[in-house]
């Protein structure tokens, strides 16, 4: 079962690199959700939280390096997003792996609407000056 389905309409930004990236994403945060339905154990649900969160680390950090480059006027509102969602993944996974919170059904929808709104919001707001 998928959480979310990456799509040109909802999710494209018209940047190649992100797009592909918001994909990988995506793919990532599914087998996380299908680790959480299936009932597995915490070790394998921090594991595989550990690897989602490398990989939007190192997608937000492409997409701030090619936002500099390029002189982007929203660049530091951008980055504070991205702050914000790392430093609360990373407080998460802290807490799942002491035992002290669960992967609920609420945060797997809390971080689908994340990216749901910013990818609009935000990301496609690059989009010209990335593509310059």
């Amino acid at each position: 079962m998928s959480l979310m389905t990456w799509t040109v309409e909802q999710h494209g930004t018209n940047v190649s690199f992100a797009d592909n990236e918001h994909q990988q994403v995506f793919q990532n945060l599914n087998i996380l959700y299908d680790l959480r339905i299936e009932g597995a154990e915490t070790p394998k649900i921090v594991e595989q939280l550990k690897i989602l969160l490398g990989i939007v680390a190192a997608h937000f950090s492409h997409e701030e390096h090619e936002m500099q480059v390029k002189n982007f006027i929203g660049y530091e509102r951008h980055k504070i997003e991205h702050y914000e969602l790392i430093s609360t993944c990373t407080a998460m996974e802290i807490k799942i792996q002491a035992g002290e919170l669960e992967l609920t059904e609420r945060i797997c929808q809390l971080i689908k609407s994340w990216f749901d709104s910013h990818i609009p919001e935000y990301d496609r707001a690059y989009s010209q000056a990335l593509n310059a």
